[in-house]
């Protein structure tokens, strides 16, 4: 198989998962294929080092979240343009919809306040919910080292965002 063959099979094996980790960052379309064509520019670019790699599939969606990050960053220090409002199903006040997009920012700004390292590590491991040792792979380190690192960024977003966070991202699903 040419290296090109084999990229395209780790492509569409996480085609799914790639869009979705752009989405669940941004929560905008256009930034999200924004973001989405930056990673597939920064995996072709890098393509010899994701095929190397021992998951390059954890890899792609690594890099993903990096662009998503990345345009993340940007719209933060911007501030021009809105964050889109979720929505939810069910009848839902207004209110409810400022305070939950209000509350998803804050938390979108500290992870991307976080060192890049907790940053991804936090990421993969409560929203994509993988385990450490996916984790450690796709960050290149050992499984207590993933581990000190989702820590270090748990302890980071309880203490910066205790009035706002519930149990699901500061505590360690049992």
């Amino acid at each position: 198989m040419s290296v090109s063959t084999d990229l395209d099979h780790y492509l569409q094996l996480t085609r799914r998962q790639m869009a979705a980790v752009v989405w669940r960052v941004l929560r905008d379309a256009d930034q999200a294929e924004d973001a989405l064509q930056d990673a597939m520019l920064r995996i072709w670019k890098k393509r010899r080092v994701v095929l190397a790699h021992p998951n390059p599939s954890a890899l792609i969606v690594r890099m993903c979240f990096q662009a998503a990050m990345d345009r993340l960053r940007q719209r933060i220090h911007r501030r021009t343009e809105p964050m889109p409002v979720v929505t939810a199903s069910g009848i839902r006040s207004p209110l409810d919809h400022v305070i939950d997009e209000e509350t998803r920012q804050r938390v979108l700004a500290e992870i991307a306040n976080l060192p890049t390292q907790q940053a991804e590590a936090i990421y993969l491991r409560v929203i994509e919910q993988l385990p450490y040792d996916d984790v450690a792979v796709a960050l290149g380190c050992t499984a207590s080292t993933a581990r000190a690192h989702v820590r270090r960024a748990r302890e980071h977003l309880r203490r910066e965002l205790a009035p706002l966070m519930s149990n699901e991202v500061c505590h360690e699903p049992r």
